[in-house]
């Protein structure tokens, strides 16, 4: 009978990747799609039960009025530049100061039903540094050069371009949190449109004719698609495993 439902309705279980008829590479690309699907909806139900234990967590530190929580605020002091017709000088460097502070029952303001927890993508995932690398690779080498073009033009046609918040934004959509702490120049735009002011300069080294081509800038190599980094992957799981087994000499 699950057979004739199946041949009647339009091969169900093949699509859904359960009960494959040909060994073909389609199938197994259907199946591995379905798993993935599975593996996320468990994933998104582990996330909202993991937001409730937070969310009751938190109803308890808001509301209790004998809890004083020991918080840390971090104030980011933007960089001091002194721009002059001649060079551009910085005074001092852009810096992020702590100060500890806690959480009073008085300092608390609006009501807990206010407040809304979200768990962050990915956040309780665990990734390998392998898979880190190659994002701040992808980060380095694609991202970062694309910005600086596209600040420059935006520079040159005198339209306002956030190049920290754009380079910020991608970076905490590749989960790279620790951006805050490395790229920190509100300055810049500022910078690039007194660079600008001044006009092109001419090229004095060979390596300087070739930092550009075609009024384009240098762009380096392209980071490896999604299936070629899981083989690569799998690659090295399988090498780091062969390299363990023992060898026998005979």
């Amino acid at each position: 009978i699950l057979q004739w439902f199946d041949q009647f309705s339009g091969n169900t279980s093949t699509l859904g990747g359960m009960m494959p008829q040909t060994n073909v590479a389609t199938v197994a690309n259907i199946m591995q799609q379905n798993a993935a699907t599975g593996v996320t909806y468990m994933r998104d139900q582990f996330h909202q039960a993991v937001r409730g234990i937070q969310r009751k967590c938190a109803w308890y530190l808001h509301t209790d009025p004998l809890i004083q929580l020991p918080l840390i605020q971090r104030e980011t002091i933007p960089a001091e530049y002194n721009i002059t017709a001649e060079e551009i000088k910085m005074i001092s460097p852009a810096r992020v100061q702590e100060t500890q502070i806690f959480l009073t029952p008085e300092m608390r303001r609006g009501d807990f039903l206010d407040f809304a927890f979200e768990i962050e993508s990915d956040s309780m995932a665990p990734i390998n540094w392998q898979f880190r690398l190659q994002q701040l690779e992808t980060l380095m080498i694609r991202i970062i050069p694309a910005a600086a073009q596209a600040a420059q033009i935006s520079a040159q046609m005198g339209t306002p371009f956030s190049f920290q918040k754009l380079i910020v934004h991608v970076a905490k959509m590749m989960n790279l949190d620790w951006i805050d702490e490395i790229f920190q120049s509100p300055e810049l735009i500022a910078m690039m449109m007194a660079a600008a002011q001044q006009g092109p300069q001419a090229q004095n080294s060979k390596a300087g004719m070739a930092a550009q081509q075609n009024g384009g800038a240098v762009v380096g190599k392209t980071s490896p698609r999604p299936q070629t980094r899981s083989r690569q992957e799998a690659q090295a799981g399988a090498n780091r495993g062969q390299a363990k087994l023992p060898v026998k000499e005979k």
